[in-house]
């Protein structure tokens, strides 16, 4: 049976789980077990050698982290899925970088296909990002031009529709944009929380309320600790560039997380909660949606 290798480029952690979770529901079970050498090639050989980077000792902390890995694998059959969690609007040059390398592995007509994608061995790369304020049409855009910029043969009319795909210069490439009701605007959280909250209402009001309640602007500048003439002192930043980002459907998840998993992070409870159940996923429109993009590529 011919082998379909999917990597999924998602903007964060939280995307990766969300994906890793609802993908279960459909048949994919977690592949995060394999040992590198023992996927299909040429993935084998490309996660090895990202994951050796020749020269570690001349990398600093920053750069290991760097790593062009996935956060998770899944397989179905012979499907192979790989989700990387690269980052958002600022982390362009990892997503062009990652589609660079897996083009290297794509043999043109009449080069040597040793140790390349074979015919038996299908490729696809797919990208999800939130709409936020942008819009679908912004964001499908942002994609196309980026990945423009290394399959420069790319269809100029490329992905006009939301969860549509493209074939070029041997690759398969599609895009989803996480919307909320209106399918235009918004971002993962106004898929999750609703989904998240129904049976759960009360638990869901009453974390509202205490963010509501104990939420103070001002204790986002952080207190940042100083060496000077007197001594060792600490005083609060007034730097905007400083603030810690606060984000209440964020705040919201890892409030209620904690009363199942301590001290667990957000894809902790996102991954393992029970506010998550077969039957909401299996019944969502949106998650029914988003398996359906994954199961066409």
């Amino acid at each position: 049976m011919d082998k379909n290798i999917i990597l999924a480029l998602c903007e964060g952690p939280h995307d990766v789980a969300f994906l890793n979770k609802i993908l279960k529901t459909d048949g994919f079970k977690s592949n995060d077990s394999v040992k590198l050498g023992d996927f299909p090639s040429p993935m084998n050989h490309m996660l090895a050698r990202e994951a050796s980077k020749s020269e570690v000792k001349d990398l600093n902390i920053q750069e290991i982290r760097q790593t062009l890995l996935p956060t998770n694998s899944l397989k179905r059959d012979e499907t192979y899925l790989f989700l990387y969690s690269l980052g958002g609007d600022g982390k362009k040059a990892s997503r062009k970088s990652l589609l660079e390398k897996v083009k290297s592995y794509i043999p043109a007509k009449g080069e040597i296909k040793q140790g390349r994608f074979t015919e038996d061995t299908t490729i696809k790369i797919v990208y999800f990002f939130d709409a936020d304020n942008n819009g679908v049409a912004r964001r499908l855009l942002e994609v196309k031009n980026e990945i423009k910029e290394i399959l420069t043969s790319l269809n100029k009319d490329s992905f006009t529709e939301n969860g549509s795909y493209e074939e070029c210069e041997g690759l398969k490439t599609g895009c989803y944009i996480f919307t909320g009701v209106d399918n235009n605007l918004g971002k993962l959280e106004n898929i999750l929380l609703p989904l998240m909250t129904v049976g759960n209402e009360q638990i869901f009001s009453n974390a509202n309320s205490f963010l509501d309640e104990n939420h103070d602007e001002n204790r986002l500048f952080p207190f940042k600790i100083k060496i000077g003439t007197s001594g060792i002192f600490e005083e609060r930043s007034a730097k905007t560039s400083e603030k810690y980002k606060f984000d209440k459907s964020k705040s919201l998840i890892g409030t209620v997380g904690q009363l199942q998993q301590s001290g667990g992070a957000n894809t902790v409870c996102i991954g393992f909660t029970d506010y998550l159940t077969l039957e909401k996923i299996s019944t969502n429109p949106k998650c029914k949606e988003i398996i359906d993009f994954i199961n066409n590529a």
